[in-house]
């Protein structure tokens, strides 16, 4: 199994892009973690730290980690020591944690409750799917949810409830099997399948484009597993694939491959 040893950088140099010096401490079960096989990290309003490990959910205040593991659906503690995502609610003092197998979790730190959504084979309201492995907050709001077989959910916090982003739903969607998602804030959201490239799904229509790897064409995408997403101040589209990183220009619709093999023996044709 890999294992991620979290490290903490301590930034003492004051200026970027000069000769910085940098404190280097290393944390890991010596130190009080769960484990060291870290998913995810992510900060709350309060400035404390939250890690998402093989056994537990992590909090670190600065000197100590407070853990927690499921003790059951209490209210008090995670319903799955198998997490995958953590994503602090823009809006609310509210920590969304992704699990394996069993759904997710939303935490709220003010009141210390935790409350769980898992999937519900005879409730069509329920989550797609109880393997999240991607969260992402849209620009209204509400929270996009991808999962390994059920497809993206967005959930509406107020409401409690999710709405269906998935093979029925979405018209031209290739698969329901996702790695990650991107909401672009202009009306587009990007999903990277985990066998089926990368789908540009129109939000209002619920329509879909999708983008496989073409050997004779140098300009699609470089490989059908997406596994990770990210967009730029310049409304360039990153993808991490199973065979290399790639730049996405929306207007033109075209891949720009940054895999070492690719470097030099490609134009990009757009800037």
């Amino acid at each position: 199994m890999k294992t991620i040893i979290l490290v903490i950088f301590c930034l003492l140099g004051m200026r970027l892009f000069s000769a910085e010096i940098y404190d280097v401490k290393y944390m890991g079960m010596k130190e009080g973690m769960t484990s060291n096989y870290v998913h995810d990290i992510a900060q709350d309003k309060t400035g404390l730290m939250w890690f998402a490990t093989e056994e537990g959910l992590n909090r670190f205040d600065g000197a100590r980690f407070f853990t927690f593991y499921n003790e059951g659906r209490t209210g008090k503690s995670i319903s799955c020591d198998e997490l995958s995502e953590l994503l602090d609610d823009s809006n609310y003092p509210v920590l969304w944690i992704g699990t394996q197998n069993d759904g997710l979790n939303m935490y709220d730190y003010e009141k210390g409750e935790f409350k769980y959504y898992h999937h519900e084979t005879d409730n069509l309201n329920s989550i797609s799917g109880n393997c999240v492995t991607d969260l992402y907050a849209s620009n209204d709001g509400h929270i996009w949810i991808a999962t390994s077989s059920g497809g993206i959910d967005r959930f509406s916090y107020g409401a409690d409830s999710f709405e269906h982003f998935n093979t029925e739903t979405v018209k031209n969607l290739l698969d329901n099997g996702l790695w990650c998602v991107l909401d672009d804030w202009c009306g587009s959201l990007y999903a990277g399948h985990m066998n089926g490239g990368l789908s540009v799904i129109d939000i209002k229509r619920k329509s879909a484009v999708n983008y496989r790897h073409d050997e004779g064409n140098i300009n699609s995408i470089s490989g059908n597993e997406v596994t990770c997403l990210y967009r730029d101040d310049k409304g360039r589209i990153w993808i991490g694939t199973d065979v290399g990183l790639d730049i996405f220009y929306p207007k033109a619709k075209k891949f720009v491959h940054v895999s070492p093999n690719r470097i030099g023996k490609q134009r990009t044709g757009v800037q």
